[in-house]
């Protein structure tokens, strides 16, 4: 699932991009249609998208029963579930900005993630800018003050985004054990398998009252914030980023 360097620069780049405003975009809409039924549609949609095309370009020979598709479905739904039910919902307790911040650190989180897998420590160099970037970004949260964080500074918002964006470190990381597969296949099928848990949830909540299924004119209120969930938020950016991966 490797790709050139300069390519996977770029898919990173674009993926970040389309993430930084993510959340602007999502909390707007959420007057209209909640976190985890804006979740569901946007990965129902794209789910759909992305089997279209692994049957395009792959053919049927994608969709044969491997002996990996039960991990495939565990990471998916750690990753598309767990990342994105967490980080919306983590909206509720904090602002877009700090959210996209936050998220903005998953190379950090992953050189952590990968050295409790490996048992490799990162190189210093990654020690020197990840001590950069996490005073960066505790001076933000902070309001200027890095050391507030210790003292309040990050709040529940914060923590869900965060362990959100771990979730998502666990999906990605963990496509390096499945070297033949595609990052296309991966993406298709780890995100059918997310997009399923996430509906099965959202219909779950709303018959116990919890949730209210959006209706016909919530949708249509919010029409250009999923289309930007969706197309490029998760259509472009997911594929992208497991490209760049």
């Amino acid at each position: 699932m490797s790709s050139s360097r300069p390519l996977g620069v770029a898919a990173a780049v674009t993926t970040t991009l389309a993430w930084g405003g993510m959340f602007v975009v999502a909390e707007s809409a959420f007057p209209h249609v909640d976190a985890v039924w804006q979740t569901a549609i946007r990965y129902g949609a794209a789910s759909v998208v992305f089997l279209l095309l692994l049957a395009l370009v792959e053919g049927r020979r994608a969709f044969v029963p491997s002996r990996e598709l039960g991990s495939v479905a565990v990471l998916g739904t750690v990753g598309f579930a767990g990342f994105n039910l967490l980080a919306f919902v983590g909206l509720r307790w904090t602002t877009p900005q700090a959210a996209s911040l936050i998220v903005s650190t998953m190379p950090l989180i992953t050189a952590f993630v990968l050295w409790a897998r490996t048992g490799v420590p990162p190189r210093a160099a990654t020690w020197v800018t990840s001590a950069v970037a996490l005073l960066g970004v505790a001076t933000v949260l902070g309001a200027g003050d890095p050391t507030a964080v210790l003292h309040g500074g990050l709040g529940r918002g914060d923590l869900l985004v965060l362990l959100g964006a771990t979730c998502w470190v666990v999906y990605t990381t963990g496509a390096a054990g499945l070297p033949d597969w595609s990052p296309l296949r991966y993406t298709a099928l780890s995100a059918t398998s997310g997009a399923v848990v996430i509906l099965a949830l959202a219909l779950v909540l709303s018959s116990a009252g919890v949730l209210t299924v959006p209706t016909g004119p919530d949708l249509a209120a919010v029409t250009w914030q999923l289309l930007y969930v969706v197309v490029l938020a998760a259509v472009v950016a997911v594929l992208c980023w497991n490209h760049a991966m």
